[in-house]
């Protein structure tokens, strides 16, 4: 049910009375499946921002979105993006937007690959990963070489000193996958 968007009610959100038309005018509105791009300023994770006008206050552009068309989100609710086609952080198309815990977003964000930490390990792989014990040419050697042969894991996990287990994941390709 859109809220009627009153004065109080906007207070109540803490936004004051021109934070709609300042809102709207930096919202590109596309067809209604397509995503309608913030052109206002962005974070460095590409969602919109934009001031309260209630001190020195900002929210992210589709959590006003929300707000300004669908009513309060309550405690403990977050905003998410559920774009049809890619993700996109600064997507203001009600139609793109849920309400969902922070759990909810952060199982969303993995299934996407943009969480946080998909991205640390993109960036550091094999070598340059701070938790790597072994160096690429060890990986490769032990990847040549295991054969499944009775001691062989352990073998390995004594010259290299690691465990057995690692050396069974590298060996397997369930670790270092490049």
């Amino acid at each position: 049910m859109k809220p009627e968007l009153t004065a109080e009610y906007l207070a109540s959100q803490g936004l004051n009375e021109t934070f709609p038309q300042r809102f709207w005018a930096k919202v590109d509105i596309r067809g209604l499946n397509e995503c309608w791009p913030w052109i206002g300023a962005t974070g460095e994770k590409g969602h919109g921002h934009i001031w309260t006008g209630i001190g020195k206050v900002q929210i992210n552009a589709h959590r006003a979105a929300w707000i300004l068309t669908r009513g309060p989100i309550h405690d403990g609710l977050r905003c998410l993006h559920n774009c049809p086609v890619r993700h996109n952080p600064a997507c203001c198309n009600l139609t793109h937007l849920k309400l969902g815990t922070l759990s909810d977003n952060a199982m969303d964000s993995l299934a996407q690959g943009t969480h946080y930490f998909s991205n640390c390990e993109r960036l550091f792989r094999g070598e340059r990963h701070g938790m790597a014990k072994l160096s690429q040419a060890q990986v490769d050697y032990i990847r040549k070489n295991y054969t499944a042969t009775h001691g062989q894991l352990a073998g390995f996990a004594r010259r290299f000193n690691v465990s057995i287990t690692s050396v069974w994941r590298v060996a397997h390709q369930l670790s270092w996958t490049g």
